[in-house]
């Protein structure tokens, strides 16, 4: 397939497409396979060709037989999708684009747009300093440096002076935090292709592997922040975005697959923008919003008379009181469809074991799913599931649209209608509190 351009389709979240005439190749397949698992994207070949298609994932799949691009469905193009990243990782995205880009934000394939800011924000950190710390060494040395690591002395050159196994301190820049930006380096320039930013992406990597190495088959630590690399912080960010989004880094990186694939995981970036945006309306009390608080106490082992698991809700708001309400982000097309059953019953255990009682005896759990912009607001749907030794418990599904609540909200308004309506759905006697 040397010098052929593969067919590309673009797509929605949630949507499909059929490309007649394409055959996946045995690296394809392979890529393919991982993409399925992860539930990001589905390619099913058929008879006259093959079926894409798309969950609730943003970004580029690029095979050897096709490229599939899925863009937002919730988001009016890639600047806004930068907006929500910038909102809630606090990255100041939109600065580096206005002030630095010298391309069309909106034309750039997504990928290329992540690598650019990834590479802009690593130069930031050179000019501000490299980080370096003190590691631990251990080399054998014809004079005495640090230490002598007496075990291995007495067990491997018992009676021998000429060379001393030596344990001691260097300063050295192959600190975790260097070596997250250079990993992230190399999978930006193996996948970027707009020319300026592979342009500027070679020369930020070429930098970055003269100042340490790494080895890709090693899993990196996520590094406390300290004041000593509190400017690492962006880059650090779009770093671990960069090596999360990518499906299959290791095969890649060994040679193993001819493809490359950088999707956005949806579903926890709405999960995080539903939180922040929570934590900064409600950031006075009465109210403190937990982030995935865990409840061990609740599914019970009798027999062993311990924990089976834990009921984690993405959100628990709780009261000044201890009252308390589950709220459960929901990267779902809910617009047109119904509450799924494996969503509700979800949300009813969530009422009955975490969520405090009502006036009126019921227990609520609110779900919020992504509305699209261009669909008007409507009430929330509520189902109530009724039993006779537990009560009543309901999941309210309340739509919220993003584009609308992210507007304000990086204006610095607190999102104060939204937070209204989610207590309204979950009963008077909270929105009397929260107002």
């Amino acid at each position: 397939m040397t010098g052929h351009t593969p067919p590309s389709v673009v797509l929605q979240e949630w949507g499909s497409a059929d490309m007649p005439g394409v055959r996946l190749t045995s690296s394809d397949h392979r890529l393919v396979a991982v993409l399925k698992t992860r539930g990001q994207l589905v390619l099913t070949e058929t008879s006259t060709g093959v079926r894409v298609e798309a969950a609730g994932c943003v970004g580029v799949a690029r095979l050897q037989a096709l490229s599939v691009v899925v863009e937002p469905r919730l988001l009016d193009g890639h600047k806004n999708l930068v907006r929500l990243l910038d909102f809630v990782h606090g990255l100041g995205l939109l600065r580096r684009l206005r002030e630095r880009a010298t391309f069309d934000a909106e034309g750039t394939d997504l990928f290329d747009l992540v690598a650019w800011l990834l590479a802009d924000a690593c130069d930031e950190v050179l000019r501000v300093g490299v980080h370096a710390d003190y590691l631990p060494q251990h080399e054998e040395l014809t004079t005495l440096r640090g230490r002598i690591d007496v075990r291995t002395q007495v067990l491997r050159r018992w009676g021998r002076v000429d060379r001393l196994a030596c344990d001691f301190d260097e300063r050295s820049r192959e600190v975790v935090e260097n070596r997250w930006l250079l990993r992230a380096l190399r999978i930006a320039r193996r996948g970027v292709r707009t020319p300026s930013v592979a342009t500027l992406v070679k020369r930020t990597d070429e930098v970055w592997s003269e100042l340490c190495s790494d080895d890709a088959t090693e899993a990196l630590v996520r590094p406390e922040r300290t004041r000593q690399t509190a400017h690492y912080a962006g880059a650090l960010a779009l770093a671990q975005m960069v090596c999360d989004g990518q499906t299959v880094s290791n095969p890649l990186a060994g040679g193993g697959a001819a493809g490359f694939s950088f999707l956005l995981d949806m579903p926890r970036l709405f999960e995080d923008f539903v939180a922040t945006v929570l934590e900064r309306a409600l950031s006075t009390p009465p109210f403190g919003v937990h982030r995935q608080p865990r409840e061990r106490s609740i599914l019970w082992d009798p027999d062993a008379n311990r924990s089976y698991g834990h009921v984690r809700p993405d959100i628990l708001l709780r009261t000044g009181d201890g009252r308390c309400l589950p709220v459960d982000a929901k990267y779902k097309n809910y617009s047109r469809a119904r509450l799924q059953p494996a969503d509700l019953y979800q949300g009813a255990v969530y009422a009955l074991s975490l969520a405090s009682a009502g006036g009126d005896g019921v227990r609520r759990t609110v779900m919020l799913y992504p509305r699209p912009a261009q669909e008007l607001p409507q009430d929330a749907l509520r189902v109530q599931v009724r039993t006779s030794a537990s009560g009543i418990a309901e999941v309210s599904l309340l739509g919220v649209n993003v584009e609308a609540l992210l507007t304000h909200a990086m204006a610095g308004a607190e999102a104060g209608r939204v937070v209204d309506h989610l207590c309204a759905s979950a009963g008077p006697e909270l929105l009397s509190v929260a107002v």
